[in-house]
């Protein structure tokens, strides 16, 4: 992870993290959507604009981001050439230290690697849904990280 910086996002930023999450759709064969909405170059500058998103900087290369808005982490991806580096987990570490009272996140059912990897990083399974409410109809999976010790 040598060389790997943090920023917040600007609306500039947009096209590098729309291509992000719209090469995890063509990577990801069980997804259902070939162009979902939230991974258009608009829904990126409203995530911008709306909420906080942390890029992780390769040089000025965009190596991954997260995306959190309302208490919860809405997204978190690495482009391709960056995953198995350590940069999700510390994309993550990001979202405790901004949110050190805990926070949660949906992530897609059949999204097995995500899963593992909230776990590893201390997140805790709460609820199940059949994905009647988002924007893939899958069924998904919520999670929560409980915060640290002695914050409020």
């Amino acid at each position: 992870m040598n060389g790997i910086s943090f920023r917040t996002a600007v609306p500039d930023d947009a096209p590098a993290c729309a291509e992000i999450l719209a090469q995890w759709v063509a990577d990801t064969p069980w997804y259902p959507l070939d162009n979902p909405q939230s991974a258009s170059n608009d829904a990126m500058v409203e995530r911008i604009l709306n909420g906080a998103v942390v890029l992780a900087l390769d040089g000025d290369t965009v190596a991954g981001f997260l995306s959190v808005e309302l208490g919860q982490l809405d997204c978190l991806y690495l482009a391709r050439a960056y995953q198995g580096r350590g940069i999700g987990k510390a994309l993550l570490d990001q979202c405790k230290a901004y949110f050190p009272g805990g926070f949660s996140l949906w992530t897609l059912a059949q999204n097995t690697g995500a899963q593992r990897f909230y776990r590893r990083e201390g997140l805790i399974e709460t609820a199940r849904s059949d994905g009647a409410d988002n924007e893939d109809n899958l069924p998904d999976i919520q999670f929560y990280w409980p915060g640290q010790r002695g914050t409020r």
